[in-house]
């Protein structure tokens, strides 16, 4: 059962300058609060405030290997569609080696990608624990 607590009904209002006021909300952004009204209240009334510290340098990474998995995501596709339009066209126009060849190096390619995206999935589960 919930617990009764007293409603919230009386505000503080503050100015800052603007300079204030960026770094107020830049420490904001580096806590466990998920409201900024949160964050305000646990520092006056000096109560405990868990700080993130994340590594930039990862954080980049995520980011590279987040737009790197859709651009692989994207070229399979079109990889695939490539491959099916290749199906309706007269085989007999294309030599026989092209078309073995062009087949083994599709499943190669399609092999290579799989693991790099498997590779940047688990990266990423890894990293966001």
């Amino acid at each position: 059962m919930r617990e009764k607590t007293d409603p919230r009904n009386k505000a503080v209002y503050m100015r800052f300058t603007t300079e204030e006021y960026r770094l107020i909300e830049k420490r904001f952004k580096n806590t466990t609060c998920r409201k900024f009204s949160e964050y305000g209240r646990n520092i006056l009334l000096e109560q405990p405030v868990t700080f993130n510290q994340r590594n930039a340098s990862l954080d980049d990474l995520m980011t590279e290997l987040i737009e790197l998995r859709k651009q692989l995501s994207e070229l399979t596709v079109r990889f695939d569609q490539s491959a099916e339009k290749l199906q309706f066209i007269n085989r007999t126009d294309l030599p026989h080696e092209w078309v073995s060849g062009h087949e083994s190096d599709r499943k190669a390619m399609l092999d290579h990608i799989r693991k790099i995206h498997e590779y940047i999935s688990q990266t990423g589960q890894k990293w966001l624990q």
